[in-house]
């Protein structure tokens, strides 16, 4: 999906910047003015993803770092400084802490007015991403532990991106948690061990790769069940710009716009998906002590199916 810049970061990016804050308040302004301006936005997009980008690839390790640093590796995350939470690329470039206002940044760029800055973020509801640049830092927790998984997987860590992983589309059972019978999958993994074990001090193989076809297929009608795939997606109000939960939507559209539910739902149309999703990792354990019971009677009822039907040819 095509990344999008916010309106903070498209205010600060030039020619806006300069537009914006050196403009003198006696100054006529007219159409053709915002219509130069409106010619520049496809460059300033580019401008900000570009400079976002190379941001991010300097906070990888070495190991990583080479003629063409590839972001979208899945063992590649980075760490927000407000959640903790690991973010891989590009929800980096979206996530919801980053844009908030309630965050503040100990960093600040004396070149812009903050006075005024601070009144275009108020009426908008974000500011520029990574304002002040210490906001994000790379994850080497989350880096190792998904360094880990994929080799589990049989891939390559620093050649397996998320979509491959993703396509794989394997199981793994922590050994870990065995008394537990926890099953996952690769993010799930990564996210448990995040959670669960950052402190552990176990020695050896932590992830077992569930090969078993039966028991795979088990897990999988579990995980259909469980709504494995739920939609994490945010929103964005059309009216301010503000990342939120869609469940959410609701109070803000009332409490901040005076806006109403209409026929009992939402008016979707005051919403619009973010381009980029700020879709959190999910933490979703399924039960694979109860998946091989499943698979196992499954093949006692296949015995018997077969040594009836035996039976029945034979006489």
């Amino acid at each position: 999906q095509q990344l999008r810049p916010t309106f903070a970061d498209i205010n600060t990016t030039e020619p806006f910047r300069s537009f914006i804050f050196s403009t003198p308040a006696s100054t006529a302004l007219t159409n053709t003015d915002f219509s130069a301006l409106e010619n520049e936005m496809p460059l300033a997009h580019r401008r900000w993803e570009e400079a976002s980008t190379s941001f991010l690839k300097t906070l990888l390790p070495a190991i990583y770092q080479g003629p063409s640093p590839n972001l979208n590796l899945a063992t590649v995350f980075f760490r927000c400084k407000w959640c903790r939470e690991p973010l891989s690329y590009p929800r980096v470039l979206v996530h919801k802490c980053f844009q908030n206002l309630g965050r503040q940044s100990d960093g600040v760029d004396l070149a812009v007015p903050n006075a005024d800055l601070g009144q275009l973020q108020l009426q908008k509801g974000d500011r520029p991403w990574n304002w002040g640049t210490e906001q994000v830092t790379f994850h080497d927790e989350a880096s190792k532990n998904a360094w880990e998984i994929v080799e589990a997987c049989g891939a390559d860590p620093l050649e397996t991106v998320k979509e491959s992983m993703d396509a794989i589309d394997c199981m793994l059972e922590c050994l870990c948690c065995e008394k537990e019978g926890r099953a996952m999958n690769w993010e799930s993994a990564i996210m448990h061990t995040l959670r669960v074990h950052s402190r552990s001090d176990s020695i050896g193989p932590k992830w077992q790769l569930i090969k078993d076809p039966k028991v795979l297929q088990r897990l999988k009608e579990q995980a259909t069940k469980n709504s494995w795939d739920r939609d994490f997606s945010l929103v964005a109000c059309k009216h301010c710009s503000m990342l939120m939960e869609f469940r959410t939507a609701a109070q803000h559209m009332k409490k901040n716009h005076n806006i109403e539910e209409s026929s009992g739902s939402l008016d979707i149309g005051t919403l619009h998906t973010n381009p980029a999703l700020d879709r959190k990792m999910p933490t979703t354990y399924l039960n694979i002590d109860e998946a091989r019971k499943m698979a196992l009677v499954s093949d006692e009822e296949g015995s018997q199916a077969f040594a009836l039907s035996t039976e029945c040819t034979s006489v």
